[in-house]
């Protein structure tokens, strides 16, 4: 339940910013960074708990401009088996 609630809190839209907290741990925000396509959000932010590891590491990019969500490139297959 707990693992549950900690997915809900992070894939959340209705949260944008919490204060300090965002210097620690991983938040909505920091967590739509790392599903974001747009090109500075591309291998960001892979933090699970700790957004720390990120800063520290050179991985983490704030939000600063609204995500887009998909994929990066189409693609170019159906096939299952590849």
């Amino acid at each position: 339940m707990l693992n549950l609630g900690l997915q809900f809190f992070v894939h959340t839209q209705w949260i944008h910013k919490l204060g300090p907290l965002e210097w620690v741990f991983n938040t909505p925000s920091h967590h739509r960074v790392h599903h974001g396509v747009n090109a500075q959000y591309i291998d960001k932010n892979y933090a699970g708990v700790l957004i720390i590891w990120d800063r520290l590491f050179g991985t983490f990019e704030p939000e600063v401009e609204i995500v887009r969500y998909g994929i990066s490139k189409p693609v170019n297959s159906f096939n299952l088996w590849l």
